[in-house]
């Protein structure tokens, strides 16, 4: 089985020159530099902690994705595959520069593929102070000239709002589409009309939770395809010199279409007998997702498999590639993915 993970150093050097023997993830306390520096072993070289948290915070992500392919793989036993590959899309090549950008028809916005246009509407206004109550508080935007669809809705990470509301005009009570927030981000798929103002609001079901605001600020902030021109403050009044709750948006401009996101070849133990593909993903409208792979370096193909699932279609070979299908036609059919991971059996 080739799961490596390292949650923490399984050694700790303190000494005055580079240890040799180390294992990757180790750590090394330079005591004859001024001032003392910590530095971490990548498995080729000793890299500088202060220059170098990235790196362990990618092996937090890629461990904590590999746990979650075991427990949420409906027809897998958990630790019953052989051999795996996984990535992040933390950016367009992925957490480990697994994907082949030239091959990839799918959108990055990050931290996910989506087969249609999407940007990350954020105001950059750094929200101080906070206070409690039960009203829709959030932010007024104002579409441009294109119709757009409304993907989801990020809240300041102290906000303990449990939902978001989307509504048309400037009435925080004519509420068109409610999503709940997991973690920090709602997830809607809503048409947004060109030319027409929106509230985007936090909201509790009532009950009291915590905002967090800025005041004094000027309107409109000028987005790419939306304009922050006003909020809604905790009482649900509008007003033109706050931001409250909503930091950003993740907004689609173009009709969806079919796209796929393609790994490089991926070197793997020879001729494997099932593989099983999991990826946290979205779906909204009448989108849907599947996906194709080879064994051979892309001159064979087994195509169309269901994710989550033991699939036993195979062929002989020793460089994988992925390939997943974010299919969906039209407005609203939006398909998004945010990694994936490759469980092969033999």
């Amino acid at each position: 089985m080739s799961l490596s993970v390292f949650s923490f150093p399984r050694y700790v050097y303190q000494q005055d020159a580079e240890p040799t023997g180390a294992i990757k993830g180790a750590l090394w306390v330079d005591t004859n530099a001024t001032p003392v520096a910590t530095y971490v072993y990548s498995g080729t070289a000793w890299n500088s902690i202060t220059s170098d948290v990235d790196y362990l915070a990618d092996e937090q992500l890629e461990m904590a994705l590999n746990i979650l392919i075991n427990s949420a793989a409906a027809s897998s036993t958990l630790n019953d595959w052989d051999d795996m590959a996984v990535d992040i899309f933390s950016d367009a090549n992925g957490t480990s520069d697994t994907i082949d950008t030239e091959s990839t028809t799918a959108i990055y916005a990050s931290p996910k593929y989506g087969n249609g246009s999407m940007v990350d509407e954020a105001h950059g206004i750094t929200m101080d102070s906070t206070q409690g109550n039960t009203g829709r508080g959030g932010m007024r935007i104002e579409v441009g000239a294109s119709a757009l669809t409304l993907n989801s809705v990020t809240k300041h990470s102290s906000v303990t709002a449990t939902h978001a509301q989307l509504c048309v005009g400037t009435d925080t009570s004519n509420v068109i589409a409610t999503a709940v927030f997991s973690g920090n981000v709602a997830t809607f798929s809503e048409a947004l009309s060109a030319s027409t103002a929106y509230m985007l609001v936090c909201y509790s079901s009532g009950a009291s939770y915590t905002h967090y605001y800025k005041d004094n600020n000027t309107f409109p902030q000028i987005g790419t395809l939306l304009n922050w021109t006003g909020c809604s403050d905790g009482n649900g009044e509008i007003g033109t010199a706050y931001h409250w709750n909503i930091t950003g948006c993740n907004v689609g401009v173009t009709p969806a279409g079919d796209a796929i996101v393609q790994t490089n070849p991926i070197t793997i133990t020879a001729d494997p007998s099932e593989h099983q593909v999991y990826c946290h993903n979205s779906i909204s409208g009448t989108s849907s997702i599947d996906y194709d792979i080879s064994f051979d370096n892309g001159l064979t193909w087994v195509e169309g498999q269901s994710l989550n699932q033991k699939n036993s279609s195979v062929h002989a070979g020793s460089q994988m590639i992925l390939k997943l299908n974010l299919k969906g036609t039209g407005a609203g059919n939006i398909a998004t993915a945010d990694d994936y991971g490759v469980l092969l059996y033999y």
